[in-house]
């Protein structure tokens, strides 16, 4: 029964990160970063050159403060803010495709 359940907790936590959305912020200033999840937002400072990771299991809305414009992101996309502007981060999935 007990490796029922580790077995379990490990799909779990394995599973956490492909639930989640990351922005890394490309710009030379530390930008602003909404994570709007319907009824929650949640907002988080992300310093030049760093990154930040928000669980969103069922998608959220992406956005810079000071741009009006959402990304709509799923869980387990990795995006980057370049001049302020959120797009998918491809210099990323060139790395992960090695």
């Amino acid at each position: 029964m007990k490796q029922i359940l580790a077995a379990g907790v490990a799909v779990i936590f394995s599973a956490a990160p492909a639930l989640a959305v990351t922005v890394h912020n490309r710009d030379d200033d530390t930008r602003q970063v909404t994570f709007d999840k319907g009824a929650d937002e949640v907002m988080h400072p992300v310093e030049a050159g760093t990154s930040v990771t928000e669980p969103c299991p069922e998608g959220c809305a992406v956005r810079v403060a000071g741009r009006g414009h959402d990304f709509l992101a799923e869980g387990g996309d990795m995006l980057a803010i370049d001049d302020m502007v959120i797009t998918r981060d491809t210099e990323a999935l060139e790395v992960e495709n090695r």
